[in-house]
């Protein structure tokens, strides 16, 4: 499973303000590192050092031997907006990530492919950069943050047109992204790039704070504005199909697309920080979304956070949605890499482009609301659901993130996504969910064990894309230096 960066450490929201940052509606969180790991909800520690694991996949059925080495280094460099005469420990790290991941298959399910390698990992140029597992400087939230590799959960301002964006949801299908965010008291911006080859999905958001320009210790420098820009510069309106209406897919399983567009969402916003402090914060915020030529919508909600001792911590947000003709929110979404192909929610019977769906919408302006609740505790245990309805059929939305670490020696960690349903007895049905659950138990000295399990995409025979299980069992051997 290529698996998703962000299942362990720091898992909570943004801060609220962090060198004048505007709130993100999304949790943070990183995959485990496989040496020099730090502390659960700590400070990221230098992380040099070298691994290899083996282990057992089953992906879609289909049996391999997993052999993965790994190196991962640490360059400590000057701190973007810090003055190393003034402050001397103003220093912060550029990581670089290598990774050798090699699947040898073991067991071939129907239909049969005859193949030592699995031809999927290495059959576009894109899969050749998994190698470069990572490259980043600096630190989320701080003043200056670049990241280079797999993204998600990734969102731009309060996530009302790209929120909890992953850029790799397939089995088969690998994309090297970029994303970055500046910060400071007069404002910043948000960036990123779903696939630096053959880009497609890309976002910009700049933000201000008017009034720090005038006195930056003024509560009125609390009051911040955004403008936000998304597209996707190559969004599919048309798939090939045959004369029995299955959808033809290339050589390297993906639909074939017989016509596509350039479509945009625009966005402005603002938000007053009423309550910053350490113990408690409370910042509304109200954002109006455009889906150029299409539709747009508004949207109105708060941020809450509250430090009820030194080890428990509960956040929230709760938001207000008024959705117009034509007008999906959170256009970009946590998996519009299937969605922007194949999109099946809003009352839509047959999966069809996302953007074309979108364009068919008719109705009256809809109503609905997205609420989420956390609890840390510690740097033992993070958990946090968020649920969203809206008026109309098919468009109901529950995800859940969870990470413990009950010991020094064993670290758990799950991602859990549903959207698109009408009952509550369709959350936990595993067709069309996003998952990715991972543990880590260190067995003696360098040695530990490992499993994966998740649920991800994958094409069928009929080129329309289902979600497939994706697990591994192994062990491995980390060594620091």
């Amino acid at each position: 499973m290529s698996g998703f960066r962000q299942i362990f450490s720091a898992l909570g929201p943004r801060p609220a303000i962090i060198a004048g940052a505007m709130v993100a509606s999304t949790l943070v969180a990183q995959a485990p590192a496989f040496a020099g790991d730090e502390p659960e909800g700590g400070d990221r520690g230098v992380q040099r050092g070298v691994a290899a694991e083996v282990s057992y996949d089953s992906i879609g059925g289909d049996g391999f031997l997993g052999l993965r080495l790994k190196l991962e280094y640490a360059f400590e460099m000057p701190q973007f907006g810090c003055d190393e005469g003034v402050d001397p420990t103003c220093r912060t790290d550029l990581r670089l990530g290598l990774q050798a991941p090699l699947r040898l298959r073991v067991y071939d399910a129907e239909p049969r492919q005859d193949s030592v390698f699995r031809d999927e990992d290495w059959d576009e140029v894109s899969d050749f950069l998994r190698v470069l597992k990572t490259l980043e400087y600096g630190e989320k939230g701080g003043a200056l943050h670049l990241h280079a590799g797999e993204l998600g959960p990734i969102s731009l301002g309060h996530g009302t047109i790209v929120g909890d964006y992953h850029n790799v949801i397939t089995t088969d299908h690998y994309q090297m992204g970029a994303a970055g965010e500046l910060n400071t008291l007069y404002g910043g911006a948000e960036v990123l790039l779903d696939n630096i080859i053959d880009p497609g999905v890309m976002g910009a958001r700049a933000y201000v704070y008017p009034w720090a320009f005038v006195a930056a210790d003024s509560a009125l420098s609390r009051v911040g504005v955004g403008f936000c820009v998304a597209a996707d510069i190559q969004a599919p309106t048309e798939l090939a199909s045959d004369a029995d209406d299955a959808l033809i897919v290339d050589d390297a399983r993906n639909p074939v697309v017989l016509r596509e567009q350039s479509t945009t969402l625009i966005g402005v916003d603002l938000e007053v920080a009423l309550v910053d402090s350490e113990q408690f914060s409370l910042i509304p915020y109200a954002d109006f979304a455009k889906h150029t030529s299409l539709g747009s919508g508004v949207f109105a909600g708060a941020f809450l956070s509250a430090k009820l001792s030194d080890s428990y911590e509960v956040f929230s947000k709760l938001e207000y949605r008024r959705i117009g003709e034509r007008f999906l929110p959170t256009y970009i979404g946590p998996v519009y890499e299937i969605e922007r192909l194949q999109f099946a929610g809003w009352g839509q019977q047959l999966p069809a482009p996302k953007v074309r769906v979108a364009a068919s919408l008719s109705g009256e302006a809809a109503q609905g609301f997205y609420g989420s609740l956390g609890l840390r505790v510690r740097d033992k245990l993070t958990l946090s659901a968020a649920w969203a309805d809206h008026e109309g059929p098919m468009n109901q939305l529950f995800h859940l993130r969870a990470t413990a670490r009950p010991t020094e020696k064993i670290q758990v960690g799950l991602y859990f996504h549903k959207q698109y349903f009408d009952a509550f007895s369709d959350v936990f049905d595993l067709d069309g969910a996003l998952v990715a659950a991972e543990s880590r138990v260190s067995v003696w000295g360098p040695f530990y064990a490992l499993g994966r399990y998740g649920r991800m995409w994958q094409i069928a025979p009929d080129g329309l894309y289902e979600s497939v299980n994706d697990w591994s069992l192994g062990a491995g051997a980390s060594m620091g230096f």
